[in-house]
């Protein structure tokens, strides 16, 4: 609900991490079975490969995508066990980003003339394109929504003409650029229902700082267990709980929860250690309920979904 990523830039954001990340699928690689672990759980689509979870609403709905047996990769959402493939008909790539309680999920696919990036809100089974009208339509640009609120704000990234990305906000058809201040490129995850928005900016040293705007007002996130300038906040639920994720020293990715100043570091127990490789725990989404979701990469490589019971 509140979300994405790497950006999925995104990475969402961690955010999810940004072109490389969101445009080439991920290769193939053996699916594992579902299993609970303390209070995680791994998702996993069923026959598919290298899942990856974005997004999550108070009724635990999760978004996410999959790679299938020919690396081709999907959007889904998942309710009580059940999933459900959703692709957009225009895409060759469909990236559910986050999805809000009355069930509106929000995202981007990729198009298969440019490989340009088109957000879009998905509704009773219609899907319905966005597109910033500042956003670049060539390979690796476009518009990318990373969450939506109950009242039908959207936030995410676009990449301009000359490949520099911003924040942005659309509600009620109209599109708001976002840029931190004298910033080299801003990254928003989607707004909680009270209007605040996670996300990180890139400095003039190419550090990324974290932050939640709300009301006109930058609060810097900056979680003390981090490598400086690898702070990625990607969530934001109603009790001004932030998630998101940082990089230690050695590379090596592992969530974080925000709350009132106070950190707290959590890690998939089935994360890969290797931080040079691009493993570990990625923090993506958080519901007003105490639920986290995300994504990890195990020590092979390969991408799982999961969910964890907050305290």
């Amino acid at each position: 609900m509140r979300r994405r990523h790497p950006l999925a830039v995104v990475v969402a954001f961690g955010l999810l991490v940004l072109a490389a990340v969101l445009f080439v699928p991920f290769a193939g690689a053996k699916p594992t079975a579902a299993s609970t672990h303390a209070r995680f759980t791994t998702i996993d689509y069923p026959g598919g490969f290298n899942t990856v979870v974005y997004g999550v609403n108070d009724l635990g709905t999760i978004v996410g995508n999959y790679d299938d047996s020919s690396d081709h990769l999907h959007g889904f959402v998942e309710h009580g066990g059940h999933f459900t493939t959703i692709d957009d008909p225009i895409a060759v790539q469909t990236y559910p980003g986050g999805v809000n309680d009355l069930g509106v999920i929000v995202g981007f696919y990729v198009d298969a003339t440019q490989h340009a990036a088109h957000g879009f809100i998905y509704q009773g089974g219609r899907f319905t394109t966005i597109d910033d009208p500042n956003a670049g339509t060539g390979p690796y640009q476009g518009t990318l929504p990373q969450g939506v609120n109950n009242f039908g704000e959207v936030a995410g990234i676009y990449f301009d003409g000359n490949d520099n990305w911003h924040g942005f906000t659309y509600f009620r058809g109209t599109f708001t650029t976002v840029d931190f201040p004298g910033a080299g490129g801003t990254a928003l995850g989607g707004p909680n229902d009270l209007g605040a928005l996670p996300g990180y900016y890139f400095d003039n040293s190419g550090n990324a700082q974290s932050f939640v705007l709300q009301r006109g007002a930058w609060t810097m996130i900056s979680d003390p267990a981090a490598l400086a300038g690898k702070t990625f906040a990607s969530s934001i639920n109603d009790l001004g709980t932030v998630v998101g994720n940082y990089n230690d020293s050695s590379g090596l990715a592992h969530g974080f929860v925000e709350r009132a100043g106070h950190y707290t570091t959590f890690d998939d127990p089935y994360a890969g250690t290797d931080g040079s490789q691009g493993q570990g725990t990625i923090g993506a989404d958080n519901n007003n309920l105490g639920l986290i979701v995300g994504y990890y990469v195990d020590g092979d490589g390969q991408l799982h979904g999961f969910q964890l019971i907050g305290d």
